[in-house]
């Protein structure tokens, strides 16, 4: 499916909101729709709160527009009428990944329409819904927004959401969007979020998410455990003492989690788990922390009586 083969009539609502200064260029984008397409069967009505565009596309495809296009984004919003459409089809690894997902994702990009970064995220986003039936895409132009109204941990623009478990930081490849699409398929989308913002550097994002409970702490704890990755949960021990200095009942909720992974057979698992749960210093670990006081591990052995020494005393005398 492309900008000339969509077939059937595509169905425009435009909803003007009084006052909001965007009528002379909805006006604008209703004319050009109808210049590149006749088909287009455009409405218009009105609204309060912001105006906006709503596109309905064969097979339940839907588009939210909630952004007056200006510069680069302009020519994402009118791929749908423009010729030479066929530059949409997704020919990466998105492509497979859409085919298997069991349910078509509802994608939001918070982003501004100034600004480049964004307007990639909503082109590879309007591939999406072209390939996949069922597909929706919402942009929002963050600048429209009040303070109050801008999700927390959103500090710069693009971020994309998928559903309400994934949120993906910056301008990503296919094989990014992939691989986030791929991990929210198997409810795996707070984790893969976290470790996304990890390898950013978006710690202060991911410690306000952590503190509005959009990320679940059990991620935290699952990263500060990851196997596989070190930069991972060296990123996830840092953020753990950070949410523990700021909100010590939130930080003990990776207690459990965290105890789980102190029968790693990896040593160095153990021993960063055990320098996670100092970090904590939740009281209810203490004896799964004292059951590696006599560890195979001379390392772990270590790092058992310092967190055991350092969890007593946080409890003792409080945070130090």
């Amino acid at each position: 499916m492309n900008g000339t083969d969509l077939g059937e009539t595509i169905r425009v609502t435009f909803t003007l909101a009084a006052g909001d200064g965007s009528e002379e260029a909805f006006q604008k984008l209703a004319h050009g729709i109808s210049t590149r397409r006749p088909r287009t069967e455009v409405r218009w009505e009105a609204g309060a709160g912001a105006s906006s565009v709503a596109v309905d596309l064969p097979e339940g495809r839907k588009l939210r527009w909630e952004m007056v296009p200006d510069q680069a984004m302009e020519a994402p919003f009118f791929a749908f009428w423009d010729p030479g459409g066929a530059a949409l089809d997704l020919d990466g690894p998105t492509k497979g990944v859409l085919a298997d997902l069991r349910r078509p994702p509802q994608l939001v990009i918070y982003g501004a329409r100034w600004c480049a970064a964004s307007a990639e995220m909503v082109r590879l986003a309007t591939r999406c819904l072209l390939a996949r039936p069922g597909t929706g895409v919402t942009v929002v132009d963050v600048e429209r927004l009040s303070r109050d109204g801008i999700p927390p941990g959103i500090e710069a623009v693009p971020v994309t959401f998928i559903g309400a478990e994934a949120r993906l930081y910056g301008s990503l490849s296919e094989a990014e969007l992939a691989a986030g699409l791929a991990a929210w398929s198997r409810n795996l989308g707070p984790d893969h979020t976290l470790a996304q913002m990890l390898k950013q550097k978006k710690q202060r994002e991911a410690l306000a998410l952590l503190r509005a409970r959009v990320l679940p702490v059990s991620a935290l704890a699952r990263a500060a455990g990851d196997p596989l990755h070190f930069e991972l949960r060296l990123g996830a021990l840092v953020l753990l003492s950070e949410v523990g200095r700021h909100d010590r009942a939130l930080a003990a909720e990776a207690t459990p989690w965290l105890c789980a992974r102190l029968r790693d057979p990896s040593p160095h698992i153990r021993g960063d788990v055990l320098l996670a749960l100092a970090e904590v210093g939740d009281l209810r670990a203490l004896p799964s922390v004292e059951s590696l006081l006599d560890d195979a591990d001379a390392d772990v052995r270590e790092a058992a009586v310092e967190a055991a020494e350092r969890i007593r005393r946080s409890n003792l005398w409080g945070r130090y």
